[in-house]
């Protein structure tokens, strides 16, 4: 039987809440089993809410979806925004032993907890974490980001705003210097970095030529002062860049070339 999307929503906001992700930390000393993984949170960045979710099986759901059901597991893998190394997991299980799993993550302290994750599930080999942001917008070697409002999450903030506890300083980099990182060898990109994606969609002709598959949830978002949709992402990843569409879900799409 289907459920319906309400009923569905009103039970993850009843089992997906603060009160019952603190008891369920407690319960497993902060390592919460994960679909077959074990997953460390007792860093304060990863709130009780995501504790939670990965317990019920909610966290990055549609992701983790797609990743099972679709993922070249033949090629290099990039993931932009890897968070705290859950879906980093999820790909390096599926992928073949002797390919590469470079994990991009623009906090410091998440790909702290990603490296430690990873470890943690035996996955220590050809996989790299960097701390970088990905940034097509700005131009500049440092930008600041803002922690968003699940510890977890981020985004991009103004280089002008004020410095307070919800902002960080972090390098940039680019998808282009990353694929160098793998030779310029054919790559899968799994990518969820909060709307930082129009940068190398609409913004770098040439930095979507060695992917052959995109995991991605798209966000309207803006890029050089204009607003952009997800339908405008979509049309360029499909008329611009060569890509089919070959699922959605919401914001969440997989494209294969």
């Amino acid at each position: 039987m289907k459920i319906p999307k309400a009923l569905k929503a009103r039970i993850c906001r009843t089992i997906c809440n603060p009160a019952v992700g603190r008891a369920i930390a407690m319960a497993f000393h902060d390592r919460i089993p994960h679909k077959g993984f074990r997953i460390e949170t007792s860093h304060k960045r990863v709130d009780p809410w995501t504790k939670a979710a990965l317990f019920w099986g909610n966290y990055e759901s549609s992701e983790i979806r797609f990743v099972n059901r679709y993922l070249n597991r033949d090629i290099d893998i990039v993931e932009l925004g890897c968070s705290i190394g859950v879906l980093s997991c999820h790909i390096r299980r599926l992928i073949d032993v002797s390919r590469q799993l470079i994990c991009v993550e623009a906090f410091s302290d998440l790909a702290e907890i990603a490296r430690l994750n990873l470890a943690i599930n035996g996955f220590g080999d050809n996989v790299t974490v960097i701390e970088r942001a990905i940034d097509y917008d700005k131009g500049q070697e440092f930008i600041e980001l803002k922690v968003g409002e699940r510890s977890t999450g981020g985004h991009i903030g103004s280089p002008e705003g004020q410095k307070d506890r919800r902002t960080v300083q972090t390098r940039t980099t680019t998808l282009s210097e990353i694929a160098r990182r793998l030779g310029n060898r054919e790559y899968g990109l799994i990518s969820d970095i909060e709307g930082a994606e129009a940068g190398f969609i609409l913004g770098a002709e040439n930095a979507l030529a060695g992917c052959r598959q995109i995991i991605i949830e798209l966000h309207s978002t803006t890029h050089r002062d204009k607003a952009v949709t997800v339908e405008e992402l979509i049309w360029s990843l499909t008329s611009v860049h060569g890509f089919v569409m070959r699922d959605r879900y919401g914001s969440c799409c997989v494209f294969d070339k």
